[in-house]
């Protein structure tokens, strides 16, 4: 796949990371490179969404309705954090 992320892009969870949640935020541990991801309340549902394939419109309609962000602004913040997630390795996306 090409660099580009759309919204008819499918994204998954590429790993099954030990994950300890904290009120709203998740701790994602990998064990195995020893180090850790902490994510926010909106990553944390980010990758609860990522559990199984799912396109990033379908993420960007459930975080839009639940953190009231506008379309355009959730799609932005979206596609940077799957962009770090595939830079980590953590997530698949076709």
């Amino acid at each position: 796949m090409a660099n580009r992320i759309g919204r008819d892009s499918v994204a998954v969870r590429a790993s099954n990371l030990p994950l300890i949640r904290i009120q709203d935020d998740v701790i994602a541990l990998d064990e195995h490179a020893g180090v850790y991801y902490a994510m926010n309340s909106p990553g944390a549902r980010i990758w609860e969404l990522i559990d199984l394939p799912v396109t990033v419109a379908v993420v960007c309609e459930v975080i839009s309705r639940e953190f009231a962000v506008s379309d355009d602004t959730c799609f932005s913040d979206v596609v940077e954090f799957l962009i770090e997630m595939r830079a980590r390795g953590l997530i698949t996306l076709c």
